[in-house]
């Protein structure tokens, strides 16, 4: 039971990411997503600096 509320939590805040991420706020989308990260177990590095692409 435990275990499916923490996959869930961790769900939510990955959509959250995602949804910042797509209206423009890369920092509070990061600052999300290095949260997914820990709770994922897996070490948090600094992340990349985003660099903008030519379409």
């Amino acid at each position: 039971m435990v275990a499916n509320v923490d996959m869930k939590r961790k769900d939510e805040l990955a959509y959250l990411a995602l949804y910042y991420a797509i209206i423009g706020n890369d920092e509070r989308s990061e600052m999300i997503r290095r949260v997914v990260r820990r709770l994922e177990g897996k070490r948090v590095d600094a992340t990349p600096e985003l660099v903008a692409v030519e379409a």
